[in-house]
């Protein structure tokens, strides 16, 4: 008897000022999480292009949302917005290499032109054969599906094996929808 129900509705709820309203939207709507499923050796910098998988329920994840979607190793927004990306890199690097890196390039015109959204490097030491993790973080601004794209790229000195596995999340991507473009 509210208002003798005028304007309610499936989606509204009465509010402490007697107005029937409808929520605003809030909250994590997207979180995806990819990684790559082969190893692969490498001596200068490159797109990991291929062997990407979605982490399943089976790797203790399952995506909330519509989710990400890619191809050869270009990643597609399913929504506009503020989104958190992260890119974690496992690595066995050489006794010849110093350093080993992370890089996320994004693009506003479907990669006509990379921007170098973050990159990170950790000092190998070289000359001694260690396991090695890197780990690199950005806020990307998705302001059109069809154009707003990312892509990530490893980086070595000297040659080193990126570690990867079929069963579990070793160089790992993941995806956050923060909120609306403000």
């Amino acid at each position: 008897n509210l208002n003798s129900g005028t304007t309610a509705g499936a989606t509204t709820f009465w509010r402490g000022d007697a107005t029937w309203v409808t929520p605003t939207a809030g909250g994590i709507t997207e979180v995806d999480q990819w990684y790559v499923t082969s190893a692969f050796t490498e001596t200068g910098e490159d797109v990991v292009t291929s062997n990407w998988s979605r982490f399943t329920p089976a790797l203790g994840f399952n995506k909330i949302g519509t989710g990400m979607s890619e191809s050869s190793g270009i990643f597609t927004f399913p929504s506009t917005g503020l989104w958190n990306i992260t890119w974690s890199v496992f690595a066995y690097h050489d006794a010849n290499a110093t350093y080993v890196g992370g890089h996320i390039y994004t693009t506003e015109d479907d990669f006509s032109a990379n921007i170098l959204a973050a990159q990170t490097y950790t000092n190998t030491l070289g000359g001694s054969l260690s396991h090695i993790g890197v780990y690199v973080s950005t806020i990307f601004d998705c302001e059109a599906t069809a154009t707003h794209k990312v892509k990530f790229l490893t980086e070595a000195q000297a040659s080193t094996q990126f570690l990867a596995s079929s069963t579990s999340g070793r160089l790992v991507a993941t995806f956050i929808r923060l909120g609306d473009t403000p």
